[in-house]
């Protein structure tokens, strides 16, 4: 994200109909992201992603289903 913290991509796309992820995890909340949010699109942060990716590669490597963090798991769908 440094130096640059712009994104690439013209608000006039976003709209609450779009769902939006970015890989990035630092800084959590991406310029893309808050516009996608003010725009009411549904939204996933870099942090989301990369539990998400742990949580199925766990699971596939053990046979082990996986629990939910205590603080919660989101349904962006």
């Amino acid at each position: 994200m440094l130096p640059n913290r712009g994104h690439a991509g013209s608000g006039a796309l976003l709209h609450d109909g779009l769902w939006v992820a970015d890989a990035v995890y630092s800084p959590l909340w991406t310029p893309l992201l808050t516009a996608a949010k003010e725009k009411g699109a549904r939204v996933m942060t870099g942090r989301e992603l990369a539990i998400d990716q742990a949580a199925d590669a766990f699971k596939l490597f053990t046979a082990s289903p996986v629990r939910s963090p205590s603080w919660g798991r989101r349904s962006i769908v």
